[in-house]
């Protein structure tokens, strides 16, 4: 144990000594030092054992040589019993050799009788050192428990903190680095950290980052990606250096924030705001192609009514001024004419109202169609209306194909299809139809050997209002391919076209045979 000394307060000196007259010479040297003092004097052995604690000196004055002991015996017995205390041997004659043993077995001074003298100095000079030292442990001891605190902190603290040597090894690391890496302390001590823990694409930054914190620049919030084995986690640092008490950088200290839950919310915001305004470009692209839409469809539906309406005009004035001038075959053929305008202008609204119906998405209304027969049937009334102009073949590869689609799109798809096939292909003779199914698909081809579709139009043949740059002054909107593509898309089904110039044109429609195939894809 150690003693406190409080120099203001009288101190309690234990003298070990058995000649009176030399008790009388070292009290005279106290009191000319004015110290102030408590005198208590022992001259053996056992009363020096026993009344030590109980008197419990600040400092001990001992005789080298006493009846049944010496001062070293004294000093090793303090030694032995944990007492450090201030101890100064005083003696009549003591050689050099004797002298050194005893400061090595703990004395703080030693000094002759001939020059007791110097003996009050020596007390507080003694007495002096032992508080510094006192004072010195108690510091110590107090910044021991400080660290032992700090530690504490930093290995519960809510926060990962890694500490590093200067050859970037792991010396510490908390309780929170644990958590969220999986690794524990015992497994990363002594791992290089940027080896084990940095990605390989950010090695070389991250070591210039450490390299830069070593020479004393302060790195703050710097982002790192941390591997680890259940992926990755995102890590705010702040790097700091670790010095000794000579104030040499030892190695570095980061303190860490956990952002991963932050920078997947961010991402996650960012994907947000991309998509949003992939979506706000889109809406803006298709505000302008409805736009453009319009402005084509006034202007091609301003043509096309103009020159029926016109047609019907010419007829039907014709008729009211010549009726009675004329004969029966000629109003009959005003009529059909007539007949045929209107026919043409019905045909031209029901495409319209079947884009609005597609743009809206109308439920379908699915049921079993004997496709043979469906077929056979639109032929017959294409064939009427083309007035037999050509011969349409068909080709099943079974004489009963069962399709579970809506009979209306159906008949908008094969209808637009064969009647375009019999429209362009003028002066041409026949056209083919061919249909197969494949496992759960019905494939259908219609091909016609008339003016063909320029190679570099191909792309854009189903974009409403654009027609063939080679139709010349044959009839139509533009919207007949747009409405079969949309059907087609509606019963879950695909379309594609081939063309050669001047050859041959054949559009293939792949479509599911079955309703729930349908369901599936809506």
């Amino acid at each position: 144990m150690t003693y406190s000394i409080n120099m203001a307060d009288s101190i309690k000196i234990l003298l070990l000594e058995d000649v009176k007259s030399d008790v009388f010479l070292i009290e005279r040297q106290l009191k000319k030092n004015k110290i102030n003092y408590i005198l208590k004097v022992i001259d053996n052995k056992s009363e020096f054992k026993n009344d030590f604690k109980n008197f419990n000196p600040d400092i001990l004055i001992s005789d080298f040589y006493l009846p049944d002991f010496t001062g070293i015996d004294a000093l090793l017995f303090l030694k032995k019993s944990n007492i450090n205390i201030p101890f100064i041997i005083v003696t009549g004659a003591l050689d050099e050799e004797t002298a050194v043993n005893c400061i090595k077995a703990g004395a703080d001074d030693y000094l002759t009788k001939e020059k007791l003298s110097r003996l009050g100095n020596a007390v507080k000079s003694v007495l002096e050192k032992r508080k510094a030292l006192i004072e010195k442990e108690k510091a110590l001891k107090q910044t021991k428990l400080l660290a032992k605190e700090l530690q504490t902190i930093i290995h519960t603290v809510n926060v990962p903190i890694i500490t590093i040597d200067i050859n970037g090894r792991i010396i510490d690391w908390n309780k929170t680095c644990e958590k969220i890496t999986g690794f524990s302390k015992k497994e990363v001590l002594n791992k290089i950290f940027v080896n084990n823990f940095i990605y390989e694409s950010e090695k070389e930054k991250f070591s210039e980052i450490i390299n830069n914190a070593l020479s004393g620049l302060r790195i703050k919030d710097i982002e790192i990606s941390l591997k680890i084995p259940q992926g990755i986690k995102k890590l705010l640092l702040n790097i700091t250096t670790q010095k000794n008490s000579s104030q040499k950088i030892i190695g570095l200290i980061f303190i860490g924030q956990d952002i991963t839950e932050i920078i997947l919310h961010r991402d996650k915001l960012e994907r947000q705001v991309k998509e949003r305004t992939e979506r706000l470009k889109t809406a803006l692209n298709k505000e302008k192609e409805l736009v453009e839409l319009k402005s084509r469809f006034v202007s091609v539906a301003s043509h096309e009514f103009r020159t029926p309406l016109t047609a019907i005009g010419f007829a039907s004035g014709f008729l009211r001024k010549y009726y009675e001038k004329i004969d029966y075959d000629t109003v009959i053929k005003k009529l059909t004419k007539i007949d045929n305008q209107t026919h043409y202008m019905t045909e031209l609204l029901d495409d319209m109202l079947t884009i609005g119906k597609s743009e809206a998405k109308e439920s379908l209304n699915c049921k079993n169609i004997q496709f043979n027969d469906f077929i056979r049937s639109l032929i017959e009334e294409i064939l009427s209306v083309t007035k037999n102009s050509h011969k349409i073949f068909t080709k099943f590869s079974d004489n009963n194909i069962i399709i579970e689609s809506d009979n209306f799109l159906l008949r908008k798809i094969f209808l637009n299809l064969m009647t375009n096939a019999v429209k362009f292909s003028p002066g041409k003779e026949q056209v083919l139809f061919e249909c197969k199914k494949q496992k759960e698909t019905l494939i259908c081809s219609i091909t016609d050997f008339g003016i063909g579709i320029p190679k570099d139009e191909c792309e854009n043949i189903f974009v409403p209002f654009r027609r063939g740059t080679n139709t010349g002054a044959i009839q139509g909107t533009g919207l007949g391919l747009l409405i079969v593509k949309d059907s087609v898309q509606s019963l879950g089904g695909t379309i594609s076209v081939k063309s050669k110039l001047n050859i041959e044109t054949v559009f293939t429609v792949k479509l599911p045979l079955s309703s729930k195939k349908i369901n599936n894809l809506l």
